[in-house]
């Protein structure tokens, strides 16, 4: 389970997932901004950009959850129930 998360997180490294949730900060800054729709084809593609952004980073954080649950699962104590 170790391999799975370093390879996840060595995945999120090439991906540079820390910069795409940077990208994301500032394009939610640019859509904050009241001129931010006076050219909406600009203001479309951003935001098409943004979504595609954020389901990406979500989805890597999601993975990365659940392998540490996972993890987590299995370094809880083995106990084997005896029928009695």
């Amino acid at each position: 389970m170790d391999d799975i998360q370093a390879k996840i997180t060595h995945i999120m490294e090439r991906f540079d997932l820390p910069a795409k949730n940077s990208e994301i900060i500032e394009l939610e800054k640019q859509a904050s901004n009241p001129d931010f729709w006076s050219n909406q084809s600009e203001a479309q593609q951003s935001m098409m950009l943004l979504s595609d952004l954020k389901n990406t980073s979500n989805k890597w954080r999601i993975l990365q959850e659940r392998v540490t649950d996972a993890q987590e699962l299995l370094d809880l104590p083995y106990h084997k129930v005896v029928p009695s």
